[in-house]
Protein backbone atom coordinates (compact mmCIF):
# COMPACT_ATOMS: atom_id res chain seq x y z
CA UNK A 1 0.00 0.00 0.00
CA UNK A 2 1.15 3.56 -1.14
CA UNK A 3 0.31 5.89 1.53
CA UNK A 4 0.30 9.48 -0.89
CA UNK A 5 -0.57 11.92 1.73
CA UNK A 6 3.78 12.80 2.03
CA UNK A 7 4.16 13.25 -1.53
CA UNK A 8 5.18 16.51 -2.83
CA UNK A 9 5.80 17.33 -6.61
CA UNK A 10 7.64 20.52 -7.76
CA UNK A 11 7.49 21.35 -11.10
CA UNK A 12 9.15 25.02 -13.17
CA UNK A 13 6.62 27.41 -11.71
CA UNK A 14 4.15 24.96 -9.40
CA UNK A 15 4.47 23.42 -6.23
CA UNK A 16 2.08 20.20 -6.00
CA UNK A 17 1.08 19.52 -2.59
CA UNK A 18 -1.51 16.70 -0.79
CA UNK A 19 -4.64 18.19 -0.02
CA UNK A 20 -5.70 19.09 3.30
CA UNK A 21 -8.17 21.28 4.99
CA UNK A 22 -5.74 24.29 4.98
CA UNK A 23 -7.28 24.68 1.54
CA UNK A 24 -10.78 24.29 2.30
CA UNK A 25 -11.95 27.77 1.59
CA UNK A 26 -9.77 28.57 -1.01
CA UNK A 27 -11.34 24.91 -2.75
CA UNK A 28 -14.92 26.29 -1.79
CA UNK A 29 -14.53 29.50 -3.27
CA UNK A 30 -12.81 28.67 -6.65
CA UNK A 31 -14.97 25.65 -7.60
CA UNK A 32 -17.49 27.17 -9.47
CA UNK A 33 -20.36 26.76 -11.69
CA UNK A 34 -18.26 28.12 -14.45
CA UNK A 35 -14.77 26.41 -14.14
CA UNK A 36 -17.05 22.56 -13.61
CA UNK A 37 -18.77 23.35 -17.06
CA UNK A 38 -17.10 20.01 -18.55
CA UNK A 39 -16.73 18.49 -14.72
CA UNK A 40 -18.70 15.52 -13.30
CA UNK A 41 -18.60 16.97 -9.72
CA UNK A 42 -20.62 20.61 -8.97
CA UNK A 43 -20.35 23.21 -6.92
CA UNK A 44 -23.14 22.06 -4.16
CA UNK A 45 -22.90 25.40 -2.39
CA UNK A 46 -21.87 24.16 0.99
CA UNK A 47 -18.88 24.14 2.33
CA UNK A 48 -19.74 20.96 4.75
CA UNK A 49 -19.49 19.47 0.81
CA UNK A 50 -16.18 20.18 0.36
CA UNK A 51 -14.88 19.62 3.90
CA UNK A 52 -15.93 15.82 3.13
CA UNK A 53 -14.68 15.72 -0.33
CA UNK A 54 -10.99 16.29 1.67
CA UNK A 55 -11.65 14.08 4.60
CA UNK A 56 -12.69 11.51 1.81
CA UNK A 57 -9.67 12.44 -0.30
CA UNK A 58 -6.95 12.24 2.72
CA UNK A 59 -8.67 8.70 3.94
CA UNK A 60 -8.00 7.39 0.35
CA UNK A 61 -4.87 9.26 0.22
CA UNK A 62 -3.97 6.95 3.46
CA UNK A 63 -5.05 3.67 2.10
CA UNK A 64 -3.37 4.41 -1.46
CA UNK A 65 -5.89 4.42 -3.81
CA UNK A 66 -5.32 8.09 -4.71
CA UNK A 67 -3.14 11.11 -5.51
CA UNK A 68 -5.27 14.25 -4.57
CA UNK A 69 -3.07 17.85 -4.96
CA UNK A 70 -3.74 21.23 -4.50
CA UNK A 71 -1.97 23.28 -7.65
CA UNK A 72 0.17 26.36 -5.73
CA UNK A 73 2.07 28.89 -7.38
CA UNK A 74 5.94 28.30 -5.89
CA UNK A 75 7.27 32.13 -6.23
CA UNK A 76 3.34 33.42 -4.40
CA UNK A 77 2.07 30.16 -2.83
CA UNK A 78 -1.11 31.37 -4.23
CA UNK A 79 -4.19 28.19 -4.74
CA UNK A 80 -4.60 27.63 -8.52
CA UNK A 81 -6.69 23.96 -8.33
CA UNK A 82 -6.83 20.42 -7.25
CA UNK A 83 -6.01 17.68 -9.68
CA UNK A 84 -5.05 14.10 -9.22
CA UNK A 85 -4.60 10.23 -10.10
CA UNK A 86 -7.30 8.33 -9.10
CA UNK A 87 -7.96 4.68 -8.01
CA UNK A 88 -4.11 4.31 -8.16
CA UNK A 89 -3.61 1.18 -6.75
CA UNK A 90 -5.98 -0.56 -10.16
CA UNK A 91 -4.68 -1.18 -13.53
CA UNK A 92 -6.20 2.02 -15.38
CA UNK A 93 -5.92 5.13 -12.75
CA UNK A 94 -7.49 8.30 -14.04
CA UNK A 95 -6.15 11.39 -13.69
CA UNK A 96 -8.49 14.55 -13.74
CA UNK A 97 -7.96 18.43 -12.84
CA UNK A 98 -9.53 21.78 -12.31
CA UNK A 99 -8.15 24.61 -12.06
CA UNK A 100 -9.41 28.38 -10.89
CA UNK A 101 -10.72 30.17 -13.93
CA UNK A 102 -8.03 33.27 -13.15
CA UNK A 103 -5.40 30.26 -13.68
CA UNK A 104 -6.39 28.34 -16.47
CA UNK A 105 -4.79 29.60 -20.19
CA UNK A 106 -1.05 30.13 -18.84
CA UNK A 107 -0.12 26.24 -18.90
CA UNK A 108 -0.58 25.31 -15.46
CA UNK A 109 -2.77 22.34 -16.38
CA UNK A 110 -0.40 20.96 -19.10
CA UNK A 111 3.06 21.56 -16.73
CA UNK A 112 0.78 20.17 -13.31
CA UNK A 113 -0.30 16.75 -15.74
CA UNK A 114 2.84 15.96 -16.97
CA UNK A 115 4.64 16.06 -13.22
CA UNK A 116 2.16 13.78 -12.50
CA UNK A 117 2.88 11.26 -14.89
CA UNK A 118 6.07 11.69 -14.39
CA UNK A 119 5.65 10.53 -10.82
CA UNK A 120 2.76 7.73 -11.80
CA UNK A 121 6.02 5.93 -13.91
CA UNK A 122 8.07 6.29 -10.82
CA UNK A 123 5.66 5.03 -8.13
CA UNK A 124 2.77 2.62 -9.34
CA UNK A 125 2.21 -0.26 -11.91
CA UNK A 126 -0.46 0.61 -14.11
CA UNK A 127 -1.72 -0.32 -18.00
CA UNK A 128 -2.84 2.87 -18.72
CA UNK A 129 -4.29 6.15 -17.18
CA UNK A 130 -7.58 7.22 -18.62
CA UNK A 131 -8.16 10.82 -19.09
CA UNK A 132 -11.43 11.66 -20.07
CA UNK A 133 -12.77 14.73 -21.03
CA UNK A 134 -15.74 16.50 -22.85
CA UNK A 135 -15.23 16.47 -26.17
CA UNK A 136 -15.71 20.36 -26.62
CA UNK A 137 -13.24 21.32 -23.88
CA UNK A 138 -10.39 21.50 -26.23
CA UNK A 139 -7.96 22.55 -23.54
CA UNK A 140 -8.39 19.55 -21.53
CA UNK A 141 -7.72 17.57 -24.40
CA UNK A 142 -4.58 18.72 -25.15
CA UNK A 143 -3.58 18.29 -21.84
CA UNK A 144 -4.07 14.39 -22.63
CA UNK A 145 -2.74 14.68 -26.20
CA UNK A 146 0.55 16.40 -24.78
CA UNK A 147 1.27 13.70 -22.54
CA UNK A 148 0.47 10.77 -25.85
CA UNK A 149 -3.21 10.14 -24.90
CA UNK A 150 -5.16 8.13 -27.23
CA UNK A 151 -8.47 8.94 -27.79
CA UNK A 152 -10.18 5.34 -27.17
CA UNK A 153 -13.94 5.54 -27.10
CA UNK A 154 -16.53 8.21 -27.18
CA UNK A 155 -19.72 8.14 -24.84
CA UNK A 156 -22.36 10.22 -23.40
CA UNK A 157 -21.77 10.86 -19.64
CA UNK A 158 -23.95 12.93 -16.84
CA UNK A 159 -22.68 14.93 -13.92
CA UNK A 160 -23.55 15.24 -10.67
CA UNK A 161 -26.90 17.84 -11.46
CA UNK A 162 -27.60 15.10 -14.36
CA UNK A 163 -26.52 17.06 -17.15
CA UNK A 164 -25.60 15.40 -20.37
CA UNK A 165 -22.44 15.27 -21.31
CA UNK A 166 -20.32 14.03 -24.81
CA UNK A 167 -17.06 12.91 -23.58
CA UNK A 168 -14.04 10.92 -25.22
CA UNK A 169 -11.98 9.44 -23.14
CA UNK A 170 -8.30 9.54 -23.39
CA UNK A 171 -5.79 6.15 -22.63
CA UNK A 172 -2.21 7.63 -21.65
CA UNK A 173 0.32 4.58 -22.09
CA UNK A 174 2.90 3.92 -18.80
CA UNK A 175 6.56 5.75 -20.40
CA UNK A 176 8.71 2.91 -21.91
CA UNK A 177 5.68 0.81 -23.12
Amino acid sequence: MLNTTGVTIETKRLLLVPISLVFLEAIFREFTQEVTTHMFPQPSGDVVDTKNFITESLERMRKGENLQLVALDKLTNEFLGCMGLHEIHTPDPEMGIWLKKSAQGQGYGKEAMKAIKEWADKNITYDHIKYPVVKTNIPSRQIAESLGGKAVKEYVGTNQNGDKMDEVEYWIEREGL
